[in-house]
């Protein structure tokens, strides 16, 4: 059982205030004992002196014979009544000894029988005055006794006090010691046994601390990744013990007044509230977030979406299974630039403790996660630029383009819903780096690349060309950031563009490479492509229509295209339908 060194110290003050109370009870009562002895031993003395010289008066009568009527048989009659009155006004205990009676027959009794009676008195007032100083020696002794135990247990108490204190310090200044190390983000000992309450919570502060610099840590120590989402996932992984979490997200601010959804980790299953997802901060509460620079906190989603504000977002995210969530803004020169989302599954989750470790955690990551949107969005700039130089040069349009990406995406994120390797960072680079699949176009001499008629076998050679110097240029790119950062951002635009006309049989270029040995990125941009390219007018052929270029798509299923991608793409055909509405 721990014991509380509050309550100890309380116990041994109040038991030592007891002894002292005591023992300055015992000094007082001594001290009016004392006191009133010395009155009452005076008393008896002078008692002892009177009932002598009676009993001498009293043998000088009987011997000479003194008549009764004597002055001096008064004088011992008055001097008996004295000493009776006195002994009773001082509730001296032989005051009872002369009666009333022998005071009035005093003179009647014979002489012989008063000086025995006398004689009485006086042995029974020698007595009772050695009876009180027989009395008075045990009380002053048992009072030494007292006092010397008094002082011998308050000794002990102080001893054992001070040992304790002395342990219990020697405790106190290693704990201060750990927490020097611990700022230092040095291990310290936590084997540490605790004998006091107080020892227990000054020792559990310590944890804590320790608990907190280690995230402080941990978090600090967050490098550079591939992807927002990776990003995303370490940061999930670092604070899940401490914060609760199902499901972590970014959003950002563009530079029209739009809050765009930027990518989210969850552990629920489905993302519906995906990157990409936007909508006007003015539609938003997030507007007053970026007014008043506050963490909010909404622990019942279901009641915020029904009774307070209905929006898209919300209802997206409820119907992902999240309940509650915390807003976190991201600030840079005093402006809210985005929002890092801690969201749970369970209502009532989060509190102040949590927003205090939600700052902490921005404050630590901020520069970190807009670093890497910074580059992400340097990234998509790019690879912007690169896709207008290909339609500058081909007759590839944008919306061909446009179109590759979305269904590639689409298909992507269909896949996902089976297929648990394939992430958000997957879909996202997906979409981003689709555009980029023929690329290698750029090196194709204009008189190849934009004839109009049917290419010859060694044009179409030539042609061929273009995955490979597409893949040199994005691999010299990324060789670049990866000197420059340590990281390779552009992996899946590579596989993109050296896989999207490697065929599933084998047949196809630059490599011939065969099934799942084409990366996936490849295996899903080829179908998008081709059905694109069916769909579109060409100078040497027409547009295929909707349904012809969808029944050529599943006619190269286990051939030029992957099974289980053309299945993905025909389970999208509502979607795909809409994808092609929107540029019609």
């Amino acid at each position: 059982m721990i014991k509380s060194l509050k309550k100890l110290n309380r116990t041994i003050f109040l038991l030592a205030l007891s002894i002292l109370l005591i023992s300055f009870f015992v000094f007082f009562f001594s001290f009016f004992q004392f006191n009133e002895n010395e009155k009452i031993n005076i008393v008896i003395d002078e008692n002892i002196s009177d009932v002598n010289s009676i009993i001498s008066n009293l043998y000088y009568i009987r011997d000479n014979e003194v008549s009764p009527g004597d002055k001096r048989l008064d004088d011992i009659l008055n001097l008996l009544r004295e000493i009776k009155n006195q002994n009773q006004n001082l509730n001296i205990e032989y005051s009872f000894y002369i009666t009333d009676s022998f005071l009035k027959d005093f003179n009647s009794q014979p002489v012989e029988d008063v000086i025995n009676e006398i004689s009485k008195y006086a042995r029974y007032i020698r007595d009772y005055k050695q009876e009180r100083i027989d009395q008075a020696f045990q009380f002053n002794r048992f009072s030494l006794v007292f006092l010397m135990l008094s002082i011998g247990v308050l000794t002990v108490l102080v001893t054992y006090q001070r040992f304790n204190l002395n342990n219990f310090f020697e405790k106190i200044n290693k704990g201060v010691k750990d927490i020097e190390h611990i700022l230092s983000y040095k291990k310290i000992d936590k084997k540490i046994d605790y004998e006091w309450q107080e020892e227990k919570i000054f020792i559990k502060e310590i944890e804590k601390i320790d608990e907190e610099m280690k995230i402080n840590k941990n978090l600090l120590e967050i490098g550079r990744y591939n992807s927002m989402y990776e990003l995303l996932k370490e940061i999930m992984d670092t604070v899940d013990s401490k914060l609760p979490i199902d499901r972590l997200s970014f959003a950002f601010i563009d530079t029209t007044g739009n809050v765009i959804a930027e990518t989210a980790s969850t552990k629920l299953g489905n993302i519906f509230l995906d990157a990409g997802f936007a909508d006007k901060l003015d539609n938003r509460s997030l507007k007053e977030l970026v007014k008043s620079k506050e963490y909010r906190i909404i622990n019942d989603l279901e009641d915020h979406y029904h009774n307070k504000r209905k929006s898209e977002a919300t209802r997206l995210l409820l119907k992902e299974g999240i309940r509650s969530n915390l807003t976190a803004p991201i600030e840079f020169s005093d402006k809210v630039v985005g929002f890092i989302f801690f969201a749970s599954s369970k209502k009532n989750i989060y509190s102040q403790y949590h927003i205090n470790l939600a700052k902490r955690i921005v404050n630590i990551l901020k520069q970190n996660i807009f670093s890497h949107y910074i580059v992400q969005q340097i990234i998509a700039s790019t690879s912007n630029g690169f896709v207008k130089l290909v339609e500058g040069k081909d007759n590839e349009t944008g919306d061909h383009i446009s179109r590759v990406a979305n269904v590639s995406g689409l298909i992507a994120k269909k896949l996902s819903f089976i297929n648990s390797d394939i992430t958000p960072k997957f879909i996202r680079e997906l979409y981003l780096f689709a555009p980029l699949h023929d690329i290698g176009k750029v090196g194709i001499p204009d008189e190849i690349l934009l004839k109009p008629g049917k290419l010859t076998k060694e044009e179409y050679d030539i042609m061929k060309k273009h995955v490979t110097i597409g893949e040199n240029i994005i691999n010299d790119m990324n060789k670049n950031i990866e000197n420059l950062s340590d990281l390779s951002l552009l992996n899946t635009a590579i596989n993109i563009i050296s896989g999207h006309h490697e065929k599933f049989d084998g047949s196809g270029y630059p490599r011939g490479k065969k099934g799942k040995n084409i990366s996936l990125a490849g295996r899903i941009v080829a179908v998008a492509d081709v059905f694109d390219a069916l769909m579109s007018k060409r100078p040497y052929k027409d547009a295929f229509s909707f349904e012809e270029s969808f029944n050529l798509i599943k006619k190269g299923s286990g051939n030029h295209f992957d099974p289980e991608i053309v299945e993905m793409f025909e389970s999208s055909i509502k979607e795909v339908k809409e994808i092609y509405g929107l540029y019609n």
